[in-house]
């Protein structure tokens, strides 16, 4: 018998699916650039907002609503998010 491992994406949405269920929510993505980790067919997604300091990759973003070019430490937020995902970041923040 075959035993496949699960792939990061499918672990990471089961779990913000198991912890959100299926009530809509405004999502922030921090470093999404022009990929996300996320498997949006499977999230209740209301909007979809990316912050990333590279427009070349924001550019290639075809799934976001709301793009922002700019530093994720400096960003003065208007929006509030129920969910913020940080995509290869962490080791560039001071």
């Amino acid at each position: 018998m075959l035993v496949e491992n699960p792939r990061p994406k499918d672990i990471l949405t089961g779990t913000i699916v198991a912890s959100i269920g299926s009530r809509p929510v405004k999502v922030l993505e921090a470093g999404g650039g022009s990929k996300t980790k996320l498997d949006l067919a499977r999230i209740a997604v209301e909007t979809i907002t990316t912050i990333d300091i590279s427009i070349d990759q924001l550019s290639r973003n075809h799934y976001a609503d709301h793009k922002i070019q700019g530093d994720l430490e400096l960003y003065r937020y208007s929006d509030r998010y129920d969910l913020v995902v940080v995509n290869d970041v962490l080791e560039h923040l001071g």
